[in-house]
């Protein structure tokens, strides 16, 4: 992730505590901000894991002509 990728998400995640009702000088602000980044990290986490598990249940299919007709396996 790029150091402007980070910007924006560190952004995005401050937003967020933002529209839960912190502001930046209340001392909820950075448990939320913890709290939303390690949120952030484990649906990262899940999602590459899911498509890690697609990747590996992915079958190759191979098609070829056959009488006129095409046949896949």
């Amino acid at each position: 992730m790029s150091y402007t990728q980070r910007k924006a998400l560190a952004g995005e995640i401050a937003k967020r505590c933002v529209e839960q009702g912190y502001t930046e000088k209340s001392p909820e602000f950075v448990p939320c901000i913890k709290a939303e980044t390690e949120g952030e990290i484990a649906r990262r986490r899940r999602a590459s894991a899911r498509e890690d598990m697609a990747a590996a249940n992915e079958v190759d299919v191979t098609c070829r002509p056959f009488f006129g007709a095409i046949r896949c396996n």
